[in-house]
């Protein structure tokens, strides 16, 4: 029996830096953790029924769909993009972690959205 989804968030910023990389805000997990301790993760962790109540009472929006996950890559232009789909698939990680997603059918959907990015005034 599969163990239930618990509702969480997950909040990935990033800041623009002229001249070099972005910056991105990560923290590290407590060493004493029994899952994950001391890996750097995005902030963020299970929803409190407190919070989504409040966010209801604020008409801050409905819960989305319970079996979505999103990732996000980022690349200067289309033939970066184009040239990664040409390499990953010899990517030993890439062909590794493939292999687990037939085993176990962790992916019941792949999509792709491509995203503009916005001018800044």
């Amino acid at each position: 029996m599969a163990d239930e989804a618990i509702p969480a968030a997950t909040l990935i910023v990033v800041r623009d830096r002229a001249g070099s990389a972005p910056d991105l805000l990560m923290v590290e997990r407590a060493e004493g953790m029994a899952f994950a301790a001391g890996a750097l993760v995005w902030p963020g962790g299970r929803i409190d029924q407190a919070d989504r109540n409040r966010a209801s009472e604020l008409g801050l929006g409905e819960d989305g769909a319970d079996n979505v996950a999103v990732a996000m890559f980022s690349f200067p232009n289309v033939e970066a993009y184009e040239k990664y789909r040409r390499e990953v698939k010899d990517d030993p990680e890439c062909i590794a972690i493939t292999k687990v997603r037939d085993e176990t059918a962790c992916f019941t959907k792949y999509e792709r959205t491509f995203m503009r990015a916005v001018a800044r005034e």
